[in-house]
């Protein structure tokens, strides 16, 4: 009996070690018979308990693809494609960069551009030359991977890769830059309807507060406000609507540029995308024709 009784406050201890060692662990300060107690994640700092400083980045480790660059002249210079500026913590502060300066990529010429970003500690500076010059343009080529039509087992389970005629599949993104067609493209985005389709459709691109669309005026450029109410009477139903977006404010297009231009998406990143107003082929070709 009573081995029993010792088995017994045996296991009612161990139950009590381990939930003590599930509780949030403590630091004790004992100084002059006065116990300090402090629960993570505060800790001990001068007799007191504090929370503990959250460690910012304070420079930038490294910066890549900031070297000197050269451009044919007419083609769009992205200042910030390829540029990929680190903490001292290892993470990601590109978006904190300021560019300073200009690329005039439809005149001839050598241009500074300065990179910079400023924290509480350091201050990051260096500048790029880009030159402009005369040229013939040769168009990044590129394809989309698209593997073979076979099952693939993994596991328990299996997959299908390639194509399968008896399954939806999402539209093919061909209106994207022949570079960016081996990255992962955004399917649900709020600027994918530019991948699939020219102008997206007609779909409106919401920057907040502005909104932008492409039709055959060219970019459209909106606030769109309250709008105006509009009734009518379908069916015979009294019906009422707010058409905030039915007066557009403003267009942007080019003097060259006819209303069956098309749009591609020539970079985009987790909160921007850049897209390229063009002539379709047929028309360079044309015009190629009449000038030569």
């Amino acid at each position: 009996m009573l081995k029993t009784k010792r088995i017994f406050l045996l296991l009612v201890l161990g139950l009590f070690l381990v939930g003590c060692k599930q509780a949030d662990p403590i630091i004790d300060d004992i100084d002059d018979d006065v116990v300090v107690t402090c629960t993570l994640p505060k800790v001990l700092e001068n007799g007191a308990c504090v929370n503990p400083e959250v460690k910012l980045p304070t420079g930038v480790e490294s910066a890549l693809g900031l070297e000197d660059a050269t451009v044919i002249k007419n083609h769009y210079f992205n200042p910030l494609k390829d540029v990929e500026l680190i903490s001292d913590l290892g993470s990601d502060i590109t978006h904190l960069v300021t560019v300073n300066g200009y690329v005039d990529y439809g005149t001839s010429g050598s241009y500074t551009l300065t990179y910079s970003l400023v924290t509480d500690e350091n201050t990051f500076s260096e500048d790029r030359v880009v030159t402009v010059v005369n040229g013939t343009y040769v168009s990044p080529t590129g394809s989309r991977p698209i593997g073979t039509n076979t099952d693939v087992d993994l596991g328990s389970g299996s997959y299908l890769t390639g194509s399968d005629g008896t399954i939806d599949h999402p539209p093919s993104p061909g209106n994207l830059a022949n570079d960016l067609l081996d990255t992962a493209v955004p399917s649900n985005g709020w600027w994918t309807s530019l991948l699939v389709a020219n102008g997206g459709a007609g779909n409106g691109i919401y920057t907040n507060p502005l909104r932008f669309a492409f039709d055959g005026q060219g970019m459209e450029i909106t606030n769109p406000g309250d709008g105006f109410v509009q009734y009518w009477t379908p069916n015979g139903d009294q019906t009422m609507a707010q058409f905030p977006i039915s007066l557009k404010d403003m267009y942007l297009m080019t003097s060259d540029l006819s209303a069956s231009y098309q749009t591609k998406v020539i970079d985009y990143g987790e909160s921007n995308v850049k897209v390229a107003l063009r002539k379709y082929k047929w028309q360079i070709l044309q015009y190629y024709k009449e000038h030569l």
